[in-house]
């Protein structure tokens, strides 16, 4: 778990983003699932992990970046 503050709220709403379906998402606002998965990409999630964490319901396409 990061130290920073901020990085450690981003990082709870991307799960709760992730965890929305697509309307929910939207409506609410803020970070897209794309953006909410490659914040999380970035600190650490697996691929596998964040597909499980939005449980299938997804119907927008999540396109994983290539790791650097």
């Amino acid at each position: 778990m990061p130290n920073d503050v901020a990085l450690r709220h981003q990082i709870k709403i991307a799960t709760r983003t992730l965890h929305l379906n697509d309307a929910g998402a939207v409506v609410l606002g803020g970070m897209s699932k794309q953006e909410a998965y490659d914040l999380l990409r970035d600190n650490g999630y697996s691929h596998d992990k964040l597909v499980r964490m939005q449980g299938g319901s997804c119907s927008q396409m999540i396109i994983p970046r290539e790791d650097r």
